[in-house]
Formats: C-alpha cells, sequence, structure tokens
C-alpha cells in the first residue's frame, strides 16, 4: 500500500494491517528457514509496508 491510502484509514484499521503484516511475516521467515520460500522478496515488502503503517500510526 502506499502511504496515502494508509493515511486515509482509521486507527483501528491500521492496528489489524499491522497485526496482519506481522502475521505473514512471521509465517513467511518460518518458511525461509524452514527452505520452503518461493519468493524472498516477499519479506522484504512486508518489513517495508509494516514501517509504513507504524510511521502512519505515530502520528495519529
Amino acid at each position: 500500500m502506499k502511504i496515502e491510502e494508509l493515511k486515509k484509514l482509521d486507527k483501528n484499521s491500521l492496528t489489524l494491517k499491522l497485526e496482519d503484516c506481522s502475521k505473514k511475516l512471521l509465517s513467511l521467515s518460518v518458511k525461509k528457514t524452514m527452505g520452503g520460500l518461493d519468493k524472498p522478496h516477499e519479506i522484504k515488502l512486508l518489513k517495508k509496508e509494516r514501517a509504513l503503517i507504524k510511521t502512519v500510526l505515530s502520528y495519529k
């Protein structure tokens, strides 16, 4: 998501998105450790999205 889209969301939905991102990141990290990750770039994208969400949350 782009930061403009995140700014339009309220605090509750941002918190839910942050939890969802964290869960996905955890599952991808486990898959990476086990050696079954097909798209390793997804980890980087999720970390970036999580950081954007945290940034927007800090302003609200």
